[in-house]
């Protein structure tokens, strides 16, 4: 696992896909907006908590990163639950969650101009068959989910955005910062931007259940503490962020399959497509990679021949 960063992405991704099931867990008892709002501050305590345990000169930071951190944690980390939220207000949770994804597509372009990361053949291919994965394993292939409400439909687009600059802003401060200093960072500003616009205060008394005290525990741990800190691990060991998006889809295909397992909700022949698709994907990138290293290591080999008759 060491030299492989997407298989942190791939762990990320198993994380995150729990979402939906503790989303179940709270019930009605919070607020679309209060759920987001608590996952996030919880899951900075947590990662606060263990960066100053264990992390804590990489805490030492500049005013210029800090305020870097400040940008990413309200456009990346509440950007996207609140573009999400209110697409799903206006349209449904199946098309809002489906915009969402057009992340890797959102992500292989700026990449390309941030970073300079190839756009190849494969790479496209590995996106368009993702993309086509999450529509059918989200929406059925029902492509009326998607009519409606044009602002609901551009807020779920922008909900793409926001979450692909996550990882591309990401890599762009751990340049100069540790990946635990960035999330650390960005989840505390990020809790901050959110409170005016969640009724924080409204929470405490819902405490007091137990269902709704332990949902959030586990909302802030699991798809938020470890689902990041292994996301945020994989940029820095070399996760590129045009691939490593296409990888996170993973999440959607696993939250249907909690979903069916725990709730008996209907799977049918089109989400096993998409499930499959998505998984194709990510088999596709794996062939660039190994293709990639083969290339490397043919290369290396040459130039060390090369050397040797010298």
């Amino acid at each position: 696992m060491k030299d492989k960063p997407y298989l942190f992405i791939a762990v990320a991704a198993v994380f995150w896909s729990v979402q939906g099931v503790l989303g179940k867990f709270l019930g009605s008892d919070l607020a679309p907006m209060q759920t987001a709002f608590a996952r996030i501050f919880t899951g900075f305590v947590l990662i606060f908590a263990f960066a100053l345990l264990r992390h804590r000169d990489e805490l030492r930071i500049d005013t210029g990163d800090m305020f870097k951190l400040a940008i990413m944690g309200i456009v990346c980390q509440s950007g996207t639950s609140m573009f999400f939220f209110y697409s799903v207000s206006k349209t449904s949770v199946a098309a809002a969650t489906a915009l969402m994804y057009t992340a890797p597509i959102f992500a292989i372009f700026i990449s390309r101009l941030v970073f300079g990361e190839k756009i190849t053949p494969l790479k496209l291919l590995a996106v368009a068959v993702c993309s086509a994965g999450v529509f059918l394993t989200v929406t059925m292939g029902d492509v009326s989910v998607l009519t409606g409400s044009v602002i609901g439909v551009m807020s779920g687009l922008g909900a793409g955005l926001v979450y692909s600059l996550n990882s591309i802003i990401g890599k762009s401060i751990m340049r100069r910062c540790s990946n635990w200093a960035v999330l650390t960072y960005s989840f505390g500003f990020g809790s901050l931007f959110m409170a005016p616009f969640c009724d924080p205060i409204g929470i405490i008394p819902m405490l007091s259940k137990p269902n709704v005290a332990v949902g959030i525990f586990l909302m802030g741990f699991l798809p938020t503490f470890c689902a990041f800190g292994f996301y945020f691990t994989g940029i820095a060991r070399g996760a590129q962020p045009s691939k490593l998006n296409i990888v996170a889809t993973l999440e959607a295909a696993l939250a249907v399959v909690w979903a069916a397992v725990l709730f008996g909700e209907p799977m049918g022949m089109i989400r096993v497509l998409g499930i499959l698709s998505i998984f194709a994907a990510v088999y596709i990138l794996y062939v660039e990679n190994a293709r990639a290293a083969k290339a490397i290591g043919v290369a290396a080999a040459a130039a060390d021949v090369g050397q040797a008759q010298v």
